[in-house]
């Protein structure tokens, strides 16, 4: 059950593309997803139902009163599908 000072957490493009988060962790997470699919900016922002107070999440973790824009250049782009490089191993010669 959540307790009624629970903030919900809004991410929103430009695009139209949506979702929601419970926390913070989660909403940057989310975030991060959205600028990595689409390099485009994200606004996240949250609403905290107790007193009907709204405000952004910053970039950085902070709770805000203003939003501003996420850098998707500050993201980087998924790590390749091909995965780390195998170490070779060396022999001695005989």
């Amino acid at each position: 059950m959540r307790s009624k000072n629970s903030i919900e957490y809004m991410i929103e493009t430009k695009t139209g593309r949506f979702d929601t988060a419970q926390t913070p962790i989660g909403a940057k997470r989310k975030a991060n997803e959205i600028m990595r699919d689409e390099r485009k900016p994200v606004y996240v922002s949250w609403y905290r139902k107790s007193d009907g107070c709204t405000g952004g999440l910053d970039q950085n973790g902070n709770h805000t009163v203003s939003s501003r824009a996420w850098n998707p250049a500050s993201v980087p782009l998924k790590p390749s599908s091909r995965g780390t490089p195998k170490k070779t191993v060396r022999t001695k010669r005989k």
